[in-house]
């Protein structure tokens, strides 16, 4: 696969856990900290198997599933979020990005980041690792992918790239094309969806841009 086929897109859509940033395990380790405090075993278990078995969808709305004290989610958030901010400003990317959105940016594609974790953290730690000007919007929680996409103008052809159940099913609700990037998450999708077509990469070093030097 090589960059020359991404210029039929008009946009690309780009999750962020497990896509730009190496942050799966980091976001699973800080919420088993923060409910560990606060919930007892049996709530525990299946809320920690919930939040982890559903990247993608607003923290917010899995914890609703199990939490419905307000003063007990928002505490529990409080705490989640300022952990999160402490650990992903210093996370990983994923191999290859940083060249794959230069790239795309000097060829004038429209790229979007659509993200389930909060809007506000993300634009925090984006501008921290001086990621955000790759960017012509940052799309995140508390709302869901697909209210923040059908919150955007986008004309002409669209790519998404994901890493999880929710964003393939994104991308096919808006008619997109698909890349599932492998290497970063414990979910595989190739052995879910056999019968989609989408393609998949391990990281964005799987493309090759070397034409572009």
């Amino acid at each position: 696969m090589n960059s020359q086929s991404f210029l039929k897109y008009s946009n690309i859509f780009i999750d962020c856990d497990g896509v730009i940033i190496d942050s799966n395990s980091i976001k699973e380790d800080n919420i088993s900290k923060v409910l560990k405090k606060y919930l007892s075993k049996d709530i525990l278990n299946n809320c920690l198997l919930y939040f982890n078995s559903n990247p993608g969808m607003p923290r917010e709305k899995k914890l609703n599933k199990f939490i419905f004290s307000e003063n007990l989610l928002n505490s529990i958030l409080d705490e989640y979020n300022k952990l999160n901010l402490e650990s992903l400003k210093n996370s990983k990317l994923v191999d290859g990005v940083i060249d794959f959105l230069k790239v795309m940016r000097s060829e004038n594609k429209k790229i979007f980041m659509v993200s389930g974790g909060l809007r506000e953290e993300l634009v925090e730690i984006f501008s921290y690792k001086q990621l955000n000007s790759y960017f012509d919007a940052i799309l995140g929680g508390p709302f869901t992918k697909e209210e923040n996409i059908r919150s955007i103008i986008h004309h002409g052809e669209s790519i998404y790239f994901g890493d999880s159940q929710i964003d393939l099913e994104t991308a096919i609700l808006f008619n997109m094309d698909f890349i599932f990037v492998s290497g970063y998450t414990k979910y595989d999708l190739n052995n879910s969806h056999q019968k989609l077509d989408f393609k998949t990469i391990k990281n964005f070093k799987d493309i090759n841009l070397k034409h572009h030097d």
